[in-house]
C-alpha cells in the first residue's frame, strides 16, 4: 500500500552510497525486488568507509541509532584496486574492515573512475 504511488519499475545504480535500513527495511526491500518494482546495483570501492555499517568514532557522533543494524540491499559490486571486482547480494561491510590511510581518497570520484576502468 505504501508504494502504490511509485513508478511501475525503479532501477538505481549508486556509487559510494551509505548503508540505509535495518533488517525489517531489508525484508520489505526484498519483497519489492521479487515483485520487480525495484532493481538496485551498488558500487563501492574496497577501502571506502562511507558505504559501510558499524560506523567508528568520531564519525559515529554525527549519526543517530545503532549503525551495526544497518544492512546493504541490492546487488553489490565491490571494486578492488588492481583486481577483478567481487559481486554479492547485500555485502554489508563494517567501517573498521574498510578503514585505511587512504579511506578518504577511496571515496572520491577519481578512484572510482580508475577502478571502474580496470580490466
Amino acid at each position: 500500500e505504501s508504494v502504490k504511488n511509485l513508478p511501475e519499475k525503479i532501477t538505481a545504480l549508486t556509487f559510494a552510497a551509505p548503508v540505509v535500513g535495518n533488517a525489517d527495511y531489508n525484508k520489505e526491500y526484498q519483497v519489492l525486488e521479487k515483485e520487480g518494482v525495484l532493481r538496485h546495483i551498488r558500487v563501492a570501492n574496497k577501502g571506502d568507509v562511507v558505504p559501510t555499517n558499524n560506523i567508528i568514532f568520531p564519525a559515529s557522533l554525527a549519526l543517530k541509532g545503532d549503525t551495526t543494524k544497518y544492512i546493504q540491499n541490492g546487488v553489490s559490486l565491490f571494486l578492488l584496486p588492481e583486481e577483478e571486482l567481487e559481486q554479492e547480494y547485500g555485502g554489508t561491510k563494517s567501517c573498521a574492515s574498510q578503514f585505511t590511510t587512504k579511506a578518504l581518497t577511496n571515496h572520491l570520484v577519481p578512484e572510482y573512475a580508475t577502478r571502474v576502468t580496470l580490466p
